[in-house]
């Protein structure tokens, strides 16, 4: 769920760990919290809810990038773009 949210250009807040909070920290476009912290939940939307626009625009635009360069297309094309040169060798 969190690709298609990002792809809607929608920031994303995200309780979990490991390689799902990875990929959401380093796209830049949203908040990751501790697993099971309910209140940390709650504060993450209650301070995303609050942002100046202009961050809530730069959190968009990090999600939709993000989200464009990792949707399955993007990454079946860098698969084959692998795939071919390691034929060529």
């Amino acid at each position: 769920m969190r690709l298609e949210s990002m792809a809607a250009g929608r920031p994303v807040v995200l309780s979990a760990a490991g390689e799902a909070a990875g990929f959401v920290e380093r796209s830049g476009g949203g908040v990751v919290v501790a697993p099971e912290d309910p209140g940390a939940l709650a504060q993450a939307f209650r301070s995303l809810a609050s942002v100046p626009a202009e961050r809530f625009a730069e959190l968009s635009r990090a999600a939709l990038g993000w989200a464009g360069a990792h949707d399955r297309g993007a990454m079946a094309d860098r698969m084959l773009a692998l795939l071919r040169s390691v034929q060529r060798r």
